[in-house]
């Protein structure tokens, strides 16, 4: 296993990360102190599986259904009234909300 200062990982990130690419594991030092390790993810690895990982632990909160992106881009912009800026119009209607 291989270790790099954090120096050297900064100077030299790109190749570190081509030879975790090709199955080394660097442990990076702060001041000959091991503090974090650069390990590649394994083959079977998928933001959805770590979703659900995630909301199995109860961190999130699966989706009920797929965004529907077209909505998203074409919804209405809130009304912010001339005399008051977006931030004073968002707290109003937090308080008015409650």
């Amino acid at each position: 296993m291989k270790t790099a200062s954090i120096t050297h990982t900064k100077n030299h990130l790109s190749k570190l990360i081509d030879e975790v690419r090709n199955g080394e594991q660097v442990i990076i030092l702060d001041r000959d102190v091991p503090v974090a390790r650069l390990v590649p993810i394994a083959e079977s690895w998928s933001g959805d599986e770590h979703l659900h990982a995630l909301a199995r632990s109860g961190v999130a909160t699966m989706p009920e259904s797929k965004p529907d992106a077209e909505a998203f881009l074409h919804r209405s912009k809130p009304a912010i009234p001339a005399d008051q800026s977006a931030v004073e119009t968002l707290v109003r209607e937090r308080r008015e909300s409650r």
